[in-house]
This record gives C-alpha cells, structure tokens and sequence, in this order.
C-alpha cells in the first residue's frame, strides 16, 4: 500500500471518528435546546401541562413562572386585573435573557391586552417592573389607577431591555414622586411608547445617586394632564447624578409632549415638557417636540444647575405661551442647531455665564422677545428670526439671517425692531 492510500484511508477513518463524537454530543444535550413559545389567555387554565396555544395559562403570573431564558410569552387579547397579571418581577419570576435572545413577553395584538390593578397594591407592586437583563417586553396597555401606594406605572432597570408599542396610564390618585415609567440601569430601549395622566416625572431617568446611561427613547409621546405633587414635574425628566456623572448619554429620539398642564398653584412647578436638572452628560435632543406645554420655565429646560455637552436639533419648542422655548442654566456647553422655536414668551433663556452656547441654522417665529439671561454665544450661523406676535403686521422682508459671527442680542433686537 502506498503512502497516499494509507492517508486516504487514516482520513476518512478520522471524519467518521469527528460525526460519530458529534452525534455523541448531540444526545447528550451538547446543544441549547430550543425557545419555547408560551400562550395565556383570559379564559385559559393555569395547570402545568397547559402553555400550548390550544390550552393557555389563564394568569400571566403563572406564565411567566414556566418562561425560560430565551422564551417567548405571547398574552392573547383581554383585560388582566392585579397582581397575578401583572410583569413585576418582585411578585413573578423573569428570566434573563441573552444578547442572541432575548426573552420576550408580548401581546398577541399590540395594545390589545390592558393590565390594570382593582385591588389594593403595595410600593413597588407596579404593573411592569423589570430588573434583570435582556428582556422585552411589547404590545401592552399598562393602566395604574386610584392608588396612591404604587408610585410608577411601570419601573425598567438592569441592563439591555427593552420596552415597545406600549402605553403607560396613571388615572385617579398618584403620591409628590408617582409617574409613568422610570429607567435605570443601562443600555435600555424606550420604543414607540405613549403616557397620560398624573404624574410627577412621566417619562423618567436617572436619579440624585444613579449610574444610569445609554438609554434610548425613541418615537415616545406622552401628556402630561395633571399632579398635585408639590415636587418639580415634566413630562420627560433625565435626573443627573447630584455629585458626579453617573448619568450620561440618554437620547430622545423623534419624541412628543404635548398639551402638558400647569400642575398645582402651591409648591414647585410644572418645570417644562423636558426638563435635565443636576448633573446630567451628553442629553441629546433630536427631531423632537414640544407643543402647546403650559409650564413655567420653558418648554426645554435643559441643564437646569450644572450639566454639560447638551445638544438640541432638528427640534421645535412652540406654545410655551408663559416660559420661555429653550432655557439652561448649567455651566457646560449646550448646542443648538436647527431647531424651530416659536409663540414662547421668549425664544431662549440662556442663563450659563461660564461656557458661551452655539447655534446655527435656526429659525425663531414669534416670540415675545429673543432673549433672556446672562449668557452669550460664541458662534450665530444661519439662523433667521421673524417679530413676535404682539406686533400688528409679519412681512417676510424682516425676517433677517445672521451670518456666521456673534453679535449681542439687544443689537439683534434693534434690527429687527423689536428692542424693548
């Protein structure tokens, strides 16, 4: 036999060996079995054969107590009352999930399923809270109501999570710090998302001793009706860390408040329909908006005492009819560009005497007035303003474009004609 047969053949013995270890592998479960899918439904059963699309849980609880990692939990329309339904994994196991599959929790029918509590509910008896990691949790109505004892509708920690096509109600009672959603953690998604009705903070993050960063809101709108919190309250909130910069990168993305209400004549006010205080880092505004909000500082109240490399485009802030359309106070740099700011009583409130803003390419519709506050800019590039409403007639000649260079506000103002 010659050299090359014999390795042919000490070949082809060596590949049966190779399938015959990898079948071995096989039946001894060398591979992660395959995700289950899940079904519950309001006239289900909760038994331990049951699960299959054909015999559903009856409690989501329950489901979510048979849910593996990987998973997928699909909830059949119909209203779901109280704690045994409710996505809290203080009362229900979740599991983790992994960054190759996540697992998921669904309405079979985006916002076809309501969860909603009838009974008494303890602190953190929210009807969605999750703390773990890679998790998603899609398609439901989340409807907390006449409790004062819960103070978030729905609270979203861990890491990697992700919430979707959803709706955040808060109906009747609500205690100084009660809301819709609050984010910790990290590296979450906030996603085609809605919130209404009391609230402090309706769409929250952060905190006075969080570490919270790289949290996407993206395509959220939410109205802020009512609160007899006597605490500062917006309809978005991003809380800086008090003492450092634990808190950074959150980005609202094509995101909505509108019709926001004053809030109580006593105590602190409604802050605005966005509104950063503390120490908050890299707060990125981006195609979004702020409409017809009756709050008392300014429809974006963005680096309320400290903060830095804050950014606003692609933006508008319209119908702050008693604050101004854009105010910041802190002493980081802030960014405007291309943003759209209009029927304010005042354009912007630049208050940060430290470090001098930009903006460019802007454009300003009647305002009361321009500006308010100490600060300056250190770069003015294409923007254009048009007079404020207060005056009789709007002809397009006195819209003026800025070229690129800074000049004083008063002297802009005396332009334009309208210097107070």
């Amino acid at each position: 036999m010659d050299y090359c047969e014999r390795g042919r053949r000490d070949g082809r013995r060596r590949g049966a060996a190779v399938r015959a270890l990898a079948i071995l592998g096989l039946l001894c479960g060398g591979t992660p079995a395959l995700a289950a899918t899940r079904y519950v439904s309001p006239t289900g059963t909760d038994a331990p054969s049951g699960g299959a699309q054909a015999a559903p849980f009856r409690t989501i609880g329950y489901g979510l107590a048979r849910t593996a990692s990987g998973d997928t939990l699909v909830v059949l329309d119909g209203v779901y009352a109280d704690i045994p339904n409710f996505i809290n994994d203080g009362r229900h196991s979740v599991a983790d999930g992994t960054p190759g599959a996540y697992t998921t929790i669904r309405a079979a029918n985006p916002f076809g399923v309501r969860i909603w509590n009838v009974g008494a509910t303890n602190y953190y008896d929210s009807p969605l809270r999750i703390r773990g990691n890679y998790v998603h949790v899609d398609g439901f109505v989340f409807d907390l109501r006449d409790t004062a004892n819960t103070p978030l509708v729905g609270e979203l920690a861990g890491s990697y999570n992700k919430v979707t096509r959803s709706i955040f109600r808060r109906q009747g009672a609500v205690d100084q710090y009660g809301g819709w959603l609050h984010v910790d953690g990290h590296h979450h998604l906030v996603e085609d998302v809605g919130g209404v009705g009391a609230a402090r903070y309706g769409f929250a993050t952060g905190g006075p001793t969080a570490d919270t960063h790289h949290i996407i809101f993206r395509r959220v709108v939410g109205r802020f009706d009512f609160s007899p919190s006597s605490q500062p309250k917006a309809t978005f909130s991003a809380y800086g860390n008090d003492s450092g910069w634990g808190v950074h990168h959150i980005l609202y993305q094509n995101c909505i408040a509108v019709d926001g209400q004053r809030g109580p004549a006593t105590g602190q006010a409604h802050y605005g329909a966005w509104y950063f205080p503390k120490n908050l880092d890299e707060g990125q505004l981006v195609g979004s908006i702020a409409l017809n909000n009756s709050v008392a500082y300014a429809g974006l109240f963005l680096q309320e005492l400290q903060g830095r490399n804050t950014r606003i485009s692609h933006t508008v802030s319209w119908g702050a009819t008693d604050a101004a359309g854009i105010r910041w106070n802190g002493t980081g740099s802030m960014s405007i560009a291309t943003v759209t700011v209009g029927a304010n009583a005042s354009a912007l409130y630049n208050n940060n005497s430290t470090t001098q803003a930009t903006l460019r390419q802007s454009l300003f519709v009647g305002n009361g007035q321009l500006l308010q506050g100490s600060g300056g800019f250190s770069e003015f590039s294409g923007s254009a303003f048009v007079p404020p409403l207060r005056q009789t007639t709007c002809r397009p000649d006195r819209i003026v474009p800025l070229g690129r260079r800074t000049r004083t506000w008063l002297d802009t103002e005396r332009r334009l004609g309208t210097g107070r």
